[in-house]
C-alpha cells in the first residue's frame, strides 16, 4: 500500500480547511468500530477538543492517508521537565494508535508503533505506556511485545437498574457509623481545603491496586487549576463529595464528571478514603449520596461509566452491589523502549 504519514497541528489548521471533513469522516468510522452504541461528537466539538493543550505535556499527532482518505492515526506525548509529575513519570511517554478495521493486519500498525519507539528513544524515554480496550488492540500490543501492567474493565450502571432502597440504606448506615462526619458537595474545591484535597486525591490514586504500572499521580495546585480551566472550556462539569471529619480534615472523596455532547452518561472518577479513616462505610456512603444527587439534579442520564482494575477487589465489590456490570475489558500496557528499539532497529 502506498500510504502517507503526515504530522498535523490542530491549532495551525483553519476550521474551514477540508482537512477537518476528512478527519471527521475517519473519526466517525473509528468511533463506531470501537463503541457502536455511543453517539459521535460533532465536528465542531472535535476540533475544539483537538486544539486544547494538555498541561505541560508535549503532544505530537500524525495521520495516515491513503487515496485521499484518512485510514489511521497515532499520537504520542511526554512530560515536560517542569511538569509536577515529571519526577515520578518523566521516564515514560503515552501513545495511542488507531487503524480502521478495513486496513488492519497490513503492517500499518507495526510501522506506526516503530515510529513511536524511535521517537521515545530520541527523547531518552524508558517506558511507553498505552492501553487497549478492544481485542484487536490487545492482540496487537501482545504481538509487539507489550507487558500488561493492569488488567481492567469498563463497568456501567444503568440508571433504570439502580437499587434506590440500597442507596438509602448505605446513606443511613454512613450517618450512624460516622456520625461526626459531614459530606460536602462541591464543584470547585474551596481554597482553604485545596492542599488537603490534593493530598487525599494523590494518595487515593496511588494507593489503588494498579498492578505493575509504573505511572503515578502527583497533581499540584498549578496542574489542578489548569485541569479545571480545560474542563470548563470543553464543557465538562465535575461534582465532588468530600467527607470532612469533625476537625475539618478531608478523609475521603468521590467524584463524577458530566460531558458536553454526552449528557446521556456520567463518568465516575476516583473514590478514595485515607487509610486511617476507613472501616466506617465512608466509600459506600459517598457513592450512594452521589447517586441520589444524580437522580435529583442531573436530567437525561442513562448510565454511569467507570473503569476498575480487576484486582481492586474492595471497589469492585461496592460497584457490583450497586449494580455495575462489565461492559468491556481494558488493559494498561507498557513497553520497554530500549528493548523495543533493539528489536526493531538494532
Amino acid at each position: 500500500m502506498d500510504y502517507q504519514i503526515n504530522e498535523f497541528n490542530p491549532k495551525e489548521i483553519a476550521e474551514n480547511d477540508p482537512f477537518w471533513d476528512t478527519y471527521y469522516s475517519f473519526i466517525q468510522i473509528s468511533s463506531k468500530e470501537r463503541d457502536p452504541d455511543e453517539p459521535v461528537l460533532t465536528k465542531e466539538f472535535l476540533i475544539q477538543h483537538q486544539r486544547q493543550d494538555i498541561f505541560k505535556f508535549a503532544v505530537r499527532r500524525f495521520i495516515v492517508e491513503f487515496e485521499g482518505e484518512f485510514i489511521g492515526w497515532y499520537a504520542f506525548g511526554y512530560y515536560e521537565k517542569d511538569h509536577p509529575e515529571y519526577e515520578v513519570n518523566g521516564h515514560s511517554m503515552r501513545a495511542n494508535i488507531v487503524v480502521l478495521e478495513k486496513y488492519q493486519r497490513k503492517g500499518i500498525g507495526t510501522v506506526l508503533h516503530k515510529k513511536i519507539i524511535e521517537a521515545g528513544k530520541e527523547q531518552g524515554i524508558k517506558v511507553l505506556a498505552t492501553g487497549a480496550n478492544t481485542e484487536s488492540g490487545l492482540n496487537f500490543s501482545k504481538k509487539m511485545g507489550g507487558k500488561i501492567t493492569i488488567e481492567g474493565q469498563e463497568n456501567r450502571l444503568q440508571m433504570e437498574e439502580v437499587d434506590w432502597d440500597l442507596m438509602q440504606k448505605w446513606v443511613g448506615e454512613g450517618l450512624k457509623r460516622a456520625e461526626k462526619v459531614e459530606l460536602k458537595l462541591v464543584t470547585e474545591i474551596p481554597e482553604e481545603l485545596l492542599d488537603n484535597f490534593l493530598e487525599v486525591y494523590n494518595e487515593s490514586f496511588n494507593l489503588q491496586p494498579l498492578g505493575e504500572s509504573s505511572i503515578k499521580t502527583n497533581i499540584d495546585r498549578e496542574m489542578h487549576e489548569a485541569n479545571e480551566k480545560r474542563d470548563a472550556e470543553l464543557g465538562t462539569k465535575r461534582y465532588i463529595y468530600l467527607s470532612i471529619e469533625a476537625d475539618g480534615v478531608i478523609s475521603g472523596i468521590t467524584e463524577i464528571f458530566t460531558e458536553k455532547e454526552r449528557e446521556h452518561r456520567i463518568i465516575q472518577g476516583i473514590t478514595g478514603v485515607s487509610p486511617k479513616y476507613r472501616s466506617r462505610g465512608l466509600g459506600k456512603w459517598m457513592k450512594a449520596q452521589m447517586m441520589l444527587f444524580i437522580r435529583e439534579n442531573i436530567e437525561g442520564v442513562e448510565y454511569i461509566l467507570t473503569g476498575n482494575a480487576t484486582e481492586n477487589a474492595p471497589m469492585l465489590s461496592i460497584n457490583k452491589r450497586m449494580g455495575f456490570k462489565e461492559h468491556k475489558g481494558g488493559s494498561a500496557i507498557e513497553f520497554d523502549i530500549e528493548e523495543q528499539y533493539q528489536k526493531f532497529f538494532a
